[in-house]
């Protein structure tokens, strides 16, 4: 059978800081309440988590964008002593695209965003878990 790839570029960072994120979330709320079934009954910290998710989302795909000049400015001395400053673009110039199941990297926070929204919405009582 055939897997096709789900990812592409740095695509898999979504999957691995919603998966860390998750982690220390829960590692954290067992080490404050003392008690592994708060974040059983409780979906903010999910929430929470998924949000720190989508801002490492947002941070790289800001990062990565192609059109997005460098800061680093290339200094070029000639032999008259003239100094030129050549503006370098990132890397990612080549229009390599970043994405997880064919959503650029970009889209992530949104989506990340909405599940924050939905997991608050839950513990205030407003959408039924059901």
């Amino acid at each position: 059978m055939f897997l096709p790839l789900v990812w592409t570029g740095i695509g898999w960072l979504v999957p691995a800081s919603v998966s860390l994120s998750t982690l220390i979330a829960q590692l954290i709320t067992r080490g404050l309440t003392g008690s592994p079934d708060y974040w059983d009954y409780h979906r903010w910290p999910a929430g929470a988590a998924l949000f720190a998710a989508g801002a490492v989302c947002a941070h790289y795909a800001k990062l990565l964008n192609p059109n997005e000049i460098d800061r680093l400015l290339k200094k070029i001395e000639d032999q008259k002593k003239r100094t030129f400053y050549l503006v370098r673009l990132k890397p990612s110039d080549a229009r390599e695209r970043h994405s997880f199941f064919w959503v650029p990297l970009k889209f992530w926070f949104v989506i990340l965003g909405f599940m924050t929204a939905y997991y608050f919405s839950i513990d205030l009582g407003w959408v039924s878990d059901n």
